[in-house]
C-alpha cells in the first residue's frame, strides 16, 4: 500500500520522512511501471536487445534481486543468494511490485533513529558501514 507522502516537522525528523517518502515512490514507479509492461506483447519484453541486460524481462530481474538484497542488508539479515529466474515475465513483474511495496512498508515502519544507524555490510565485492538511509537511496 502506498502511504501518504510525510512532511517533515522538524530537521532531525527529515532524512527519516525522505527515505520515507523515497520507498514509496519506489513503489508507486514500479507499479506505474509494471502496469505500462503488462500492455506489451510478453514476446517484446523478453526480445534480446543492445542495452545493459539482455532483454527488459532480465532487468526487471535484476531490479528485483538488487531491491531483495538491499531490503536484506537494512533489516541486517542475511541476503538471498541470487539465483537464476526461471519464471514469465508475468511473474517477475508480480515479484517486483510486491517486493517494492515490502520496501516501502518496512522502510515507514522505521524510526528515524533506525534509519540513520549505520549498518555494517561485509561481502565478496565491497565492505562498508554507512547509514541506512545511504543504502535506501542506492537501491
Amino acid at each position: 500500500m502506498i502511504h501518504a507522502m510525510q512532511t517533515p516537522a522538524t530537521a532531525p525528523a527529515s532524512i527519516a520522512t525522505a527515505m520515507k517518502n523515497y520507498a514509496n515512490y519506489n513503489f508507486w514507479a514500479a507499479s506505474t511501471l509494471v502496469k505500462w509492461l503488462r500492455t506489451k506483447p510478453a514476446e517484446l519484453l523478453e526480445q534480446e536487445m543492445d542495452s545493459s541486460f539482455p532483454s527488459i524481462k532480465l532487468t526487471l530481474v535484476h531490479m528485483w534481486q538488487t531491491q531483495c538484497y538491499w531490503l536484506a542488508m537494512i533489516k541486517g539479515i542475511e541476503a538471498p543468494a541470487p539465483q537464476e529466474f526461471t519464471g514469465g515475465v508475468a511473474a517477475i513483474m508480480e515479484l517486483l511490485v510486491d517486493q517494492s511495496e515490502e520496501m516501502a512498508d518496512y522502510i515507514t515502519s522505521l524510526s528515524t533513529q533506525r534509519i540513520e544507524e549505520n549498518t555494517l555490510i561485509v561481502n565478496p565485492w565491497f565492505e562498508c558501514d554507512f547509514a541506512n538511509f545511504e543504502y535506501i537511496i542506492r537501491w
